[in-house]
């Protein structure tokens, strides 16, 4: 019996699907940690994206819907609460949102997209890029290969 998924894997294939159906190319950082790969740095995303039709590269970390949440609330807080251990679930969510967010922050500042998000977040990029277009409420793929 295979292991279920876990909501943010079911995202970041949602993700690569959509992204390869265009052109895009992905290079995950972390050697899929999740089955037991390497551990990426503190505050990496989880994978670096190219578009090459288009010149356009960046960052991305996956999130599934609860996950953005969580990550969102955990921005808001300065600090870790004291109620929580050292070793906490909630202390440990903290600094990663933390982390994470500095690192956004980073590539922004240098001119680098660097994106925090679900698939929808995957599919508001692509329609930003011209790679994508709604055609009343439908979702449509406009794919560009590099030359």
């Amino acid at each position: 019996m295979s292991t279920p998924r876990k909501p943010e894997q079911i995202e970041e294939e949602a993700i690569t699907a959509l992204f390869e159906a265009v052109g895009g190319q992905l290079w995950p950082l972390s050697g899929n940690a999740r089955e037991g790969g390497t551990r990426q740095a503190r505050g990496l995303p989880d994978f670096w994206f190219t578009f090459p039709a288009i010149r356009v590269a960046g960052w991305f970390d996956v999130k599934s819907p609860a996950g953005l949440k969580t990550h969102e609330r955990m921005l808001t807080l300065r600090a870790p609460l004291p109620t929580w251990t050292p070793k906490s679930s909630q202390r440990r969510d903290w600094r990663r949102a933390h982390d994470q967010h500095a690192f956004q922050q980073a590539a922004k500042r240098c001119g680098i997209t660097a994106i925090i998000g679900t698939c929808d977040d995957a599919r508001q990029l692509l329609l930003g890029l011209g790679l994508a277009r709604l055609e009343g409420l439908q979702f449509v793929l406009t794919p560009r290969r590099a030359a």
